[in-house]
């Protein structure tokens, strides 16, 4: 007997302009910003963020991100629903709709 599947509803989107022009206006704004005790830089908020969501990680992607990556899942043992959406560059979104046999948008908003 298989396992029931624990996600449903995948979906590649281009990015929508309000989305590109938040990242364009960060790219316009200072290399880095220190907030409390912590200093981010910019390239953390605008490019892929895919390999656990940690773009300062070693062997991270840093390509600027285009698409939009959803997905419904099951949390936990209650059984409740979330969604899920995340931001990625071309390959990973295509690699996303593949492994999801999802069609893959025509071309990116920008």
């Amino acid at each position: 007997m298989s396992k029931a599947p624990r996600s449903w509803g995948h979906a590649v989107r281009p990015m929508n302009a309000k989305e590109s022009a938040q990242d364009d206006a960060i790219l316009a704004g200072p290399d880095e910003e220190t907030i409390g005790s912590h200093v981010y830089h910019r390239h953390h908020w605008t490019h892929c963020r895919c390999r656990d969501g940690r773009s300062e990680r070693p062997g991270a992607c840093h390509e600027r991100r285009a698409f939009a990556v959803s997905y419904s899942y099951i949390t936990g043992r209650a059984g409740r629903a979330s969604r899920s959406e995340r931001f990625a560059c071309r390959a990973h979104a295509e690699a996303f709709a593949r492994k999801n046999s999802v069609p893959m948008p025509a071309e990116a908003d920008r």
